[in-house]
């Protein structure tokens, strides 16, 4: 009874079955602007399990959701079942059984390769130590440096110097700052693939 809330993608992506059993329901981004204006008071932030068994069938009874003016697209899928899933699309999954699967983000455009990329290079607002912050190492943590690389204004001074030192455990063991530099170098010479998509990194600041 597992699975993940209807939510919206930006990007198209694959997902594949490797064991159980999944439903998935999908609705086209119009469809969904219809629906949630009429059914405010149905259509609310639900698990995958609450949405199938408490909300659908209103949807469908009360307000079209399945007809041809508010379309919905649903499927069951099986062991080696691979799904493309269309940029926009809202979806909705439940987990039938016991499911594991693999889904694979696909990159269809220059700018969405190159922010992929420097999302593994130096990713502040994630926050994440120490993945988030792999470049600094590379320009011995100049904050102005990795300023102009970002384009846009740094952290404050004292955020910076809690970085530092959480980042310092890291720093320093060869084969953690081996793994992140190979890391770094693996995406960029994917980038270096596409002299549209190198341009829009940060891989020609950091070497």
């Amino acid at each position: 009874g597992s699975g993940e809330q209807l939510q919206q993608l930006g990007h198209p992506m694959l997902d594949g079955l490797l064991h159980g059993q999944r439903r998935w329901l999908f609705i086209a981004p119009k469809s969904f602007q219809r629906l949630r204006q009429q059914a405010k008071g149905v259509l609310e932030p639900a698990s995958a399990f609450q949405f199938f068994e408490q909300q659908l069938g209103e949807l469908m009874e009360d307000f079209e959701l399945g007809s041809k003016r508010v379309p919905m697209y649903e499927c069951n899928q099986k062991p080696g079942d691979v799904l493309f899933v269309p940029a926009g699309l809202f979806r909705v999954v439940l987990a039938l059984h016991d499911s594991v699967s693999f889904a694979q983000k696909i990159v269809d455009s220059a700018d969405l390769a190159a922010q992929t990329i420097n999302s593994v290079l130096w990713n502040p607002d994630a926050g994440t130590i120490p993945h988030s912050f792999l470049a600094g190492p590379c320009v011995d943590w100049d904050w102005a440096a990795l300023e102009r690389m970002e384009g846009r204004g740094g952290l404050p001074p004292q955020n910076q110097q809690f970085i530092q030192q959480l980042m310092g455990r890291f720093v320093g063991d060869a084969q953690v700052e081996n793994g992140h530099i190979v890391t770094m170098l693996a995406e960029c010479a994917a980038a270096g693939a596409s002299p549209e998509v190198l341009a829009r990194t940060y891989c020609d600041a950091l070497w």
